[in-house]
This record gives structure tokens, sequence and C-alpha cells, in this order.
């Protein structure tokens, strides 16, 4: 009489037979199989057959599920489980270590049928052959979304009816008919046998495994073979075989087309993303942020597992970005991961912050960034000086933080301070000018040999000649020049300079103007030539920036007040005269061409001390702004005033600019106030 038997969650190991059958042999009756493990069981004779499970004589349909069937052998066929015309199915379950003579892991009888669906048939042994699976004629086995591979002997020995999404190691000796998706010849990259959790032992897949994400589930499988808890499709789509990768870790790499820009520059960010210790992509989008969690922008990954971020706004300073992958909503397949920070230093032609120094009569500098905090307050030559300080702003060292450039006024021996604006520490310190000159500097600084760090540029006052001497910030501050920035050695009223990119090549160019007692004539001299060992070379030919009947010299600045990529050459009136700003276009004056683009007075204009100008980024938002002093009264004059006036750069234009901001660094002091 015909018999079911219903087997669940258990164990047969280390049964022997001199028979069929190591550990069960079914003569009749239909038998079901779940989540049981059969291991190390044997069918000893040189015709046994079915290592583990027999299915012979009128034995009816067996279904085995969630079960797997470990090193068993069979003299004969079938080491893990033989059939001579019953139909068996194989549902989420794993083949592996078993060996025979024929079908190392399932052997075939001339009627036997076997489907194999989400399973794992692997690293069975045949001596002869189908190391996988024996078909031999009239028998047929069907596969669906299984791998088969790994077997010595040979995969499958005869026909495989695929109903698609197989991974075949090795098509040696094997037909197939049917089926779609398949993979043949790959390695299914399988981890060894191993307790993965459930009841039973699987074969984990490796990160970079081709099985990921390559397999059906035409069964509607909830679990793989494990059961609860673990998802038949963790990843939009089932893995093949007996194992489905419930989430993998990723790793994300993020990489940048330059560490050094300009403001307003193009740069781009790439991140790639795949699953991790291997290079195959994983799906999702990549959000790009700052140090502070500020997001800069959000991509799409594509086929390749690569998001791009190009970004054009990003602030001056030096900015840290990494790159944060999530997979899509609802996909647990991919883990979330960071990419490593990346740095980026955006620079300008125009420093992050403003300086103030003290006129005739004073001895004080200020030093404030760019939401108008103090960051230093220095009486660099002493309490006893009063000579008066001049100031130029720039980062010198690339901590983000302005430093302050003092020169002395009148009165005493040359000399230029470098001072770190975060610490107050001295960067630098020169004595630019023979020790008998005692008419007092000016001081500039910006980036002439475009590698990212300010030079400072420094020019004598009354009584010394139009020189100017250039430092290498980038080079401890080596002198790369030393020359007549105006062409008339004779001349003894002294020199006043500017850094602006006018020709918008990126290398700074070196603006000079005469000083006081001398005419409003301006050199500017071409970046790429300002170096050691080198002559350095006029960009335009001189031009009078005012009047040329006046003889009291002008201030010089530069910013691009039209977008075009080229500084406009600005200039202030000198002392004696009144707060009148003009600017010139950068891209006319390469031509030949002087066309005002700015003419107005700057502050109260009834000041006739002239007016000391500077560019920086006074208000943080990436865009030059022009500082506006008062010079000093002349002597034997009336005192004046102290008061900076700031503008914005791109309302240069108007006729009557619209002021940013107007302040008193030195309350109640009349001497004027040098700005940089």
């Amino acid at each position: 009489k015909a018999q079911s038997v219903i087997i669940t969650n258990s164990e047969f190991s280390g049964n022997t037979t001199t028979l069929d059958g190591g550990a069960i042999s079914v003569n009749i009756g239909t038998l079901d199989v779940e989540g049981t493990t059969f291991s190390k069981n044997k069918a000893t004779a040189a015709t046994g057959n079915g290592g583990a499970i027999g299915l012979f004589g009128s034995a009816g349909d067996t279904n085995i599920s969630g079960s797997t069937f470990s090193d068993n052998e069979a003299g004969s066929d079938g080491g893990g489980i033989y059939t001579t015309a019953s139909e068996v199915t194989l549902t989420n379950s794993t083949i592996s270590g078993n060996q025979a003579d024929n079908g190392g892991g399932v052997g075939l009888g001339a009627a036997g049928k076997f489907t194999s669906q989400n399973s794992t048939i692997a690293f069975n042994t045949a001596t002869t052959k189908g190391g996988g699976v024996n078909v031999p004629s009239g028998g047929v086995f069907m596969t669906t979304s299984s791998i088969i591979a790994m077997n010595s002997g040979g995969d499958v020995d005869g026909e495989a009816q695929s109903g698609g999404n197989n991974l075949f190691g090795d098509d040696t000796g094997l037909t197939i008919t049917g089926g779609t998706d398949d993979l043949t010849n790959v390695d299914p990259k399988l981890a060894p046998l191993a307790d993965n959790g459930g009841s039973t032992f699987t074969h984990a897949l490796m990160n970079d495994s081709p099985a990921l994400n390559a397999g059906s589930n035409t069964e509607s499988l909830t679990t793989d073979q494990r059961g609860d808890g673990f998802l038949r499709v963790a990843g939009g789509v089932a893995d093949i075989g007996a194992f489905e990768v419930q989430q993998v870790d990723t790793q994300t790499t993020l990489t940048v087309d330059t560490t050094n820009a300009s403001f307003g520059d193009p740069v781009t960010f790439t991140a790639t993303v795949t699953i991790a210790d291997t290079e195959t992509p994983a799906a999702g989008t990549v959000t790009f942020a700052d140090a502070n969690g500020n997001v800069l922008g959000t991509a799409d990954l594509d086929e390749n597992g690569v998001a791009t971020l190009t970004l054009s706004d990003l602030l001056p300073g030096t900015t840290s970005v990494t790159a944060s992958y999530a997979a899509a909503d609802g996909d647990t397949f991919f883990q979330p991961s960071e990419s490593d920070a990346v740095d980026v230093t955006i620079t300008t032609p125009f420093p992050q912050g403003s300086s103030f120094g003290a006129g005739a009569g004073g001895g004080q500098a200020i030093l404030q960034d760019n939401t108008g905090a103090v960051l230093q307050t220095v009486t660099p030559f002493g309490a006893d000086f009063t000579g008066g300080v001049r100031v130029a702003t720039a980062d010198f060292n690339g901590d983000g933080t302005p430093d302050i450039v003092v020169g002395n006024g009148p009165g005493v021996a040359s000399k230029v301070v470098v001072i770190d604006g975060k610490s107050g520490e001295t960067l630098f310190e020169v004595a630019p000018f023979e020790a008998s000159f005692t008419g007092g500097v000016f001081v500039a600084a910006g980036d002439i040999n475009k590698d990212g760090v300010p030079e400072l540029v420094i020019t004598p006052d009354q009584g010394g000649g139009p020189r100017v001497q250039v430092y290498d910030g980038g080079a401890q501050f080596t002198k790369i020049a030393d020359f007549y920035g105006i062409t008339d050695p004779d001349f003894r009223g002294g020199a006043r300079a500017a850094v602006a990119d006018i020709d918008g090549d990126g290398f700074g160019d070196l603006i000079v103007s005469a000083g006081f007692e001398g005419g409003p004539r301006v050199a500017v001299w071409n970046g790429t030539t300002i170096a050691e060992d080198s002559t350095p070379e006029k960009l335009i030919s001189d031009i009078f920036v005012f009047e040329d009947t006046l003889r009291n010299g002008a201030f010089v600045t530069g910013a691009d007040i039209d977008g075009d990529g080229k500084a406009e050459l600005i200039a202030g009136a000198g002392p004696g005269g009144g707060p009148r700003i003009v600017a010139f276009n950068g891209a006319d004056l390469l031509n030949g061409q002087q066309t005002l683009v700015a003419n107005f007075f700057a502050g109260n204009p009834d000041n006739r001390n002239g007016v000391p100008v500077g560019v920086v980024d006074y208000n943080g938002d990436g865009e030059p702004d022009l500082l506006t002093g008062t010079g000093e009264p002349l002597p034997g004059t009336m005192g004046g005033e102290s008061t900076a006036t700031i503008y914005a750069a791109s309302g240069l234009s108007d006729a009557t600019p619209t002021p940013l901001d107007s302040l008193e660094p030195f309350p109640g002091f009349t001497g004027g106030v040098f700005v940089g």
C-alpha cells in the first residue's frame, strides 16, 4: 500500500547501506522533505544508488525544500539523490560535496525526472560523468534560477531544460534547451558551506558573485533556503541559487578634477559606488555635502555606479566634501556608505577680510573677517610710533583666515610685517629698503604666479624711487622681483601697487602708480613675467588715470566689475585731491583704449585728502567689494577724518553707487585711514 512520508526539520547523518538509499530508500509512496540535513550517508555497494535518498520502483512524487545534502556517497549513481522513474522537485535547497561514479550530486535513471528551483548544486564529484547532475537518455532535468557549478567531472552531463536565469559553471557535456538569461562558464563565487542562518547549511554568495540579482522567482517564494527572516528577493531581483544575499556593504569613492580652483570656475566631483571589495556597481543616489552637513547637490548613479556633480559656486576658502550613498527607496539590498572627504581650495583675486590702518598721527591697524568680526588689533611698530600704518589683506598660510600685512609710514626705517590673522604671530618680517630711507612704505598682496598663494608687494613712499619688490608667498617669501615700477628712476615720490588679473589669464598682473608729486601715471606689468631670473614686461602702455596736470599721484587696485573675467583698473585720487574713484575697462585697456566704466566720489565729497583703495570680499558673498579710505591730511592742513566706505564692485558703474557699509575703524581719529 502506498504511503506518504513527511519529514521536517530533521537530520540524517552517518547512515550506511550496502543496497540503495544510504539514509532513505523509497519504492512506493510519496516523500516530502523540508528543512532537513542529509550528511555523510553512504550507499556503499558498487551498484549502490542514492547516497542519501534513493527513489525506485513505484515511488511517487518527491518534494524537497529548504534542505541540504552534503558529503554523501554512492557507489554507482546519485551521490546525493537518485531517482529511477519518480519526479523529484528540489526547491530552495543545496546539494554540495557529494560523490558517486555518475551524478555526484544527482543521478537519474532512464525515466527519472528532476526539477531544480532556486537551488544550488555545487562541489560534487563524479568519477565518470555528471559531477553535478547526470542525465541519461530518457531522463529529464529541468532547472530554473539554480546554480550548477564547481562540480568535478562536469556540471551536467546531458540535457538541461532551462526555465531561465541559471548559472552553469562549465558547459562541457551540457546541452541547454529553452530558457533565457542563463550564465555559462562563469565562477559563481560561492563561499564554503557554512551556517549562514536558518536550520541548514548554505553556500553564501560572495560580494562579487555574478549570481547577485541575476535570478528569478517564478514560484513566488517568500524566503530563501534559510526560511523566516531571509527574503527570497532582497535586492529587487532574486539571486540565483538557494542563498539570497539580504544586504551588501557598499563602498563610495570620491574624486575631484581639481583641488585648487579660482572662484567661479567649475569643479567636478565624481562618486563611484560599488559593492564592497568588488567592482560591481551599485544603484541609487549620491548626496554631496560639506563638513557642516550642508547639501551641495545630489545625483543618481548611472549603470556604472558613477554619479557626478559640477559646482561653480563654491565659496572661497577650503571646503571638505563627502559623498554619501543611499539605495533607492524600499531597496534594502545595498547598504549606505560614505566616502572619505576631499578638500577643494577656492581662491579669489581678493581676500576674505579687510584691514584698516591709521593714517598720520596713529600707529594702529585692525584686521576683520568678512562678518565684521575683529580678528586682530595690532600696534606693530611700537606704542610711540605715530607715522601711520599702511595695510593689505591676504591668506598667506592657507588656513582660511585672512592675514594682515602692515608697513610703516614715514619717520623710521622701513619695515613690513605679515601677521597671522588667527594667532597674531609673525609670519614674515623684512626691512625692504636701505636703513637710511625713512619715507615709509606701501604694501599690497595678490596671487601673481597662480600657485594659489598670494605674493607680497612692497613699494616706497615719498623720498623713494618708484621701486617695486615682490616676495613669493608660496616660497617662504623669497624675493623674486625688484625693479622700477614706473620707468623713471629719478622720480622720488615713491609708488603704490596692487595685484589684479587684467588680461584674465589666471595670473595676477602688477599695477603700479606714481606716488605723491608725480602725475597720476599707472603702469601694468604682465604677471607671467614677474618671476625670479625674469625681466618684467608691461602688459599695456602707461596711462594717466586722472588729468595729467595733477601732481598727487594715485592709489590703485583692480576688480572684475562686468564679469568678463578681466579685471578693471580702479584708481583713487592721491593726497590733496577729492575722493574721486575711476575705473577703466580691462579688456579695452588691452586694446589700447581707455574706456571709463566708473567715475564717482567716495564717502564725503568735500574730503581733499585723497582716497586709498583696495579690493576684498567684504561681506563674504564671494564677489569683490571696493574698500575706500580717507587719505592723510597734507602737512600744514587741517585734520581730516577716518571713514572707510565700502561698495560692491558690481555696482561701481552706477552714477552714484550705494555703499554697502561705512565705518570708522578708529573712532575720533582724524589722521585718515588706509585700507587693504
